[in-house]
């Protein structure tokens, strides 16, 4: 049987900013001179579908030369595909998808905590696996990924993948603001045994959480007497098990 799967991937944007007395969250505004007071993250407005994904195990794209897309060109001999539109591989189709970059104008440090998960129900039969070669694997297989470039984390149906990382504060003195990437990747299992998938439509949950380095801001709760400072029970900053540093 020749067939492709195509996955719809869930974006959820979630950005947590906590324990600052001024938050601003902008894209695309002028630039302006790093303000000691505010926080300023610019967060990517236009990636909806940028981690949309076809599924094709059994290489019939190749195949076919891409008739069923117009003879658009796809990354040779891979079998998971993102539409590429930044123009950073020469295909239209890639194995990696585009990037989406967080930019800190902030006079603080902040932290990055990126997590994706994916629905168990999607899969209908799909095995994920955090072994993009395959090895010794005979069954209906598929690998994801979140990656910077530095760290790779897989995703895996029931723990899920989680990345952390730090984006330095903007300097007062240059126009020039740190910015932090991450993409994902991903390939099937083309020597698989995929006979038996019916109707899986893979559907994976991407969320990043920012928030200022702790201890980089000072707290309004420095006036407050001892006994009434500390961190609100339902606002603790925790570390993921899993995350990838």
């Amino acid at each position: 049987m020749r067939y492709q799967l195509k996955g719809l991937v869930a974006f959820v944007l979630s950005v947590t900013l906590a324990l600052v007395p001024s938050v601003t969250l902008c894209a695309g505004q002028p630039e302006e001179p790093v303000d000691s007071d505010v926080i300023q993250v610019v967060l990517p407005t236009n990636a909806g579908n940028v981690f949309d994904f076809i599924l094709d195990p059994q290489r019939l794209i190749e195949e076919t030369d891409a008739a069923a897309y117009g003879g658009q060109s796809f990354e040779e001999g891979a079998t998971l595909f993102f539409q590429r539109l930044d123009g950073g591989v020469e295909e239209a189709y890639h194995s990696t998808s585009d990037a989406v970059t967080i930019v800190n104008k902030s006079a603080v440090p902040v932290e990055v905590t990126l997590t994706a998960e994916i629905s168990g129900d999607s899969l209908g039969g799909i095995r994920m696996t955090e072994d993009e070669s395959f090895a010794d694997d005979a069954g209906a297989s598929m690998y994801l990924a979140l990656t910077d470039g530095e760290h790779k984390a897989p995703i895996l149906e029931e723990e899920g993948a989680c990345i952390q990382v730090t984006i330095p504060a903007a300097s007062e003195e240059t126009a020039e603001f740190p910015e932090y990437s991450f993409r994902l990747m991903g390939a099937a299992n083309e020597h698989g045994d995929w006979s038996e998938i019916r109707g899986a439509a893979p559907k994976v949950a991407v969320t990043w959480v920012v928030v200022p380095v702790e201890g980089s801001m000072p707290s309004a709760q420095e006036d407050l007497p001892d006994e009434e400072q500390g961190l609100p029970e339902d606002l603790k900053l925790g570390t993921p098990s899993n995350a990838v540093r």
